[in-house]
Formats: structure tokens, C-alpha cells, sequence
């Protein structure tokens, strides 16, 4: 196991706290449908509408946005600068092209879920002034979030590696194994303020 997955574990956790976020702006209660069969063209329409007011296109170009930043740190051939650069444009250009998949797919998940009444009240909340601010001081939210997550992924390395320790004979190779992962996590980029 490379020290590039200890980068890549501390981008996926920084993702999962946005989309816990964007979850928490969906806090009504869930009613579950049945996944398979046609979706009420009213219920797709009012949920792309709360895709719409409550910004989930934005939050998710900022996941993708900075997985593309990270991407140079997944060469595992020592590319230059030059080609890490545009290994991160090239990835930047993939992920801009599949969002739109991506946001129809969540807009029919979405549809499915949430019940119409449910979808009324999300339009109506997102609409609404209190909506807005929501939306607006999310991403100063997650900048607050995120350092202490970072913090608590560094005991979740730890605790891990004490467990493993537990189960498993230990050896110097394996010790250096979750150090390299501690640092990895350390170093990892951090999003510029205000990128999500």
C-alpha cells in the first residue's frame, strides 16, 4: 500500500463531510419508494427544482473540483509538473463532462425518496430566506468542519493501527505502513477558502 491512499483517504473523508452536509440540508423526515419503476413526472420536476434552490449542483462541482486538484498525487510514476498538471485538467474535463448524469441521476433519486409533499416543503424552505442563508453559510460550515475532521481522521489511524496490531503480529513494515498514511493525511492538499 502506496502513501498515495493515505491522500486519497483524507480527500474521500473531506468529500463525505460535504455530502454530509449537503444531507443535513435535507433534513425532513425520508419516505421511502420502491427504487424500480417510472418516477411522477411531479415529483422529478419539484425535485430538480430543490436541486436548484438549494445549490446541490454547486456543492457537488466542488467535490469534483477538488478530487481534480488531488489527482496529480495519484501518478505513480513520478510524472513532472507539467504532466500532473494536466492530468488534473484532463480529470477536470471527465468530471465536468459526467455531472450532468450525475445531477439527473440524483434528481430521479431524489424523486423517488422524498415523498411530494416532502419536495414541496424542501422548494418552499430553499425558497425561503432562512433556505438561502442555509445554503449560503454552508461552505463556511465545512471550512470549519473540515480542519477538525482532518484532526479526528489522525485518531482514526491510530485507533486502526492499535486494532490491527491487536489481530495481526505487527512488524516494522506495518508500523511504517500507518505512518506513511498519518503523513500522507498530514500533507494533503487543503481547498483554498471558499472552493467548496
Amino acid at each position: 500500500m502506496s502513501s498515495e491512499y493515505g491522500g486519497m483517504a483524507g480527500r474521500a473523508f473531506r468529500a463525505l463531510l460535504l455530502a454530509a452536509g449537503v444531507a443535513a440540508m435535507a433534513a425532513p423526515a425520508l419516505a421511502q419508494d420502491s427504487p424500480g419503476g417510472p418516477i411522477d413526472p411531479q415529483r422529478l420536476a419539484l425535485a430538480r427544482e430543490y436541486m436548484r434552490e438549494s445549490h446541490i449542483d454547486a456543492a457537488m462541482r466542488g467535490v469534483l473540483a477538488n478530487m481534480a486538484r488531488s489527482m496529480p498525487q495519484l501518478s505513480a510514476d513520478g510524472a513532472t509538473d507539467v504532466k500532473g498538471r494536466q492530468l488534473a485538467n484532463s480529470f477536470s474535463v471527465g468530471m465536468d463532462a459526467a455531472l450532468p448524469q450525475l445531477m439527473d441521476t440524483t434528481a430521479q433519486a431524489t424523486a423517488r425518496v422524498f415523498t411530494t409533499q416532502e419536495l414541496k416543503d424542501l422548494v418552499t424552505f430553499y425558497g425561503s430566506p432562512s433556505g438561502r442563508s442555509m445554503v449560503a453559510k454552508m461552505p463556511e460550515l465545512m471550512q470549519q468542519v473540515g480542519p477538525m475532521a482532518m484532526q479526528i481522521m489522525q485518531t482514526v489511524y491510530t485507533t486502526a493501527e492499535a486494532d490491527y496490531c491487536r489481530h495481526e503480529t505487527c512488524t516494522e513494515a506495518d508500523h511504517a505502513r500507518f505512518q506513511r498514511l498519518q503523513s500522507a493525511l498530514r500533507a494533503a492538499p487543503r481547498p483554498p477558502p471558499g472552493a467548496e
